[in-house]
């Protein structure tokens, strides 16, 4: 049982929220080319406190180039990769306007970025 210290005789309950994680990755043998994606996906039933769904796809592709003892992993990551904006966090004051409150961030939009060097 958990009580707010703000209002000590409260009962607040957070439940269960499920959670599901995938990752995935192979490396094709004779190009040695790297694929692989993550998956996120919030079982919670959208609209309730919680808020929104948190769906998130990333996808990563990558070439691996060796120049003797040295790897270099030069590709792509796209995170977010559908693009999706649910809120990550909520302004903590309730209004009777909204029926849970005000978001103040969400999920970062699409972006790419990839670089990395073995030696």
């Amino acid at each position: 049982m958990l009580t707010s210290p703000v209002f000590p005789y409260c009962h607040t309950s957070t439940g269960f929220t499920t959670r599901v994680t995938g990752l995935a990755t192979y490396t094709v043998p004779k190009i040695d080319v790297l694929v692989s994606g993550r998956v996120l996906v919030n079982l919670i039933e959208p609209g309730t406190v919680y808020g929104d769904r948190l769906n998130e796809v990333d996808f990563r592709i990558a070439k691996l180039l060796r120049f003797g003892r040295t790897r270099t992993n030069v590709g792509v990551d796209i995170y977010s990769l559908f693009n999706a904006n649910p809120a990550l966090t909520y302004n903590a004051a309730s209004s009777t306007a909204l029926p849970f409150p005000r978001p103040t961030g969400v999920l970062t939009p699409r972006f790419a970025n990839s670089a990395q060097i073995d030696f």
